[in-house]
């Protein structure tokens, strides 16, 4: 866990804010604290960085955009980078579309001239990489609830194949929320009865929301299996391992 770190920064007309960290509910409140404190008298310019914001709560959005409606109103340039734990979570909400077509929160300072997560976050995707030893699935991008049903299914499907241990690498899943933690205890029930071990694989959205509830000493975690190329299997749900 990394603990959330606020950074004002104010140089000539330019005041910047570097926030880093995880912003959960214990760091909800001093973020909400930090950002109004940035819109007293401000500066011709206010950047924002929140590319090393390693995990954002869902809820935190609120805050975010209503800090951006008050900013809309104010007499000043305003500059947002956010990283992929960012995306992810305003991706899941109503005030996403607001955010977008409003403000550069999703724009690479340089050539990208769409959303970043359009290119660099997938929706949701599925891909069997399967070696000699042990099916595995790959799911990249979120588990909500909207996707949580696939999940699912695709991991139990790895039993159709797995005899002693299967993998399910989730080191490239950016959001995973309530929806995903219910589906993966199903999973990890599915396999227990079979008295089949599976290991997973876990990114920092997943580990995260793991600890949290206080679930993650219900499962096995390790690292995904090397795939050698002439091993990969595109059998199963989503497109083939090299799309994803």
């Amino acid at each position: 866990m990394a603990s959330a770190e606020f950074v004002r920064i104010d140089r000539d007309e330019v005041r910047t804010l570097v926030v880093t960290g995880d912003i959960d509910a214990l760091a909800q409140t001093r973020f909400r604290a930090f950002l109004a404190d940035a819109l007293v008298d401000p500066s011709t310019e206010l950047r924002v960085d929140f590319t090393e914001i390693a995990y954002f709560e869902a809820s935190s959005v609120e805050v975010l955009a209503h800090f951006l409606k008050v900013a809309a109103a104010a007499d000043f340039r305003l500059r947002v980078d956010a990283g992929s734990a960012v995306r992810s979570a305003c991706g899941e909400r109503a005030d996403a579309e607001w955010l977008l077509s409003h403000f550069e929160l999703f724009i690479a300072p340089t050539t990208r001239t769409e959303p970043a997560f359009v290119g660099a976050i997938p929706r949701f995707r599925l891909a069997r990489r399967d070696t000699a030893d042990s099916p595995t699935l790959a799911v990249a991008g979120e588990v909500d609830m909207a996707t949580a049903a696939e999940f699912s299914a695709g991991a139990v499907s790895l039993l159709d194949r797995a005899t002693v241990i299967a993998h399910l690498d989730l080191t490239e899943v950016a959001f995973f929320d309530s929806s995903g933690i219910a589906a993966l205890v199903d999973v990890q029930r599915a396999f227990d009865e079979a008295s089949v071990r599976l290991v997973i694989a876990p990114s920092r959205s997943v580990t995260r929301t793991l600890e949290l509830t206080g679930l993650a000493d219900q499962f096995t975690f390790g690292p995904p299996p090397v795939v050698v190329r002439n091993e990969l299997s595109s059998t199963g749900p989503g497109p083939a391992p090299d799309r994803i």
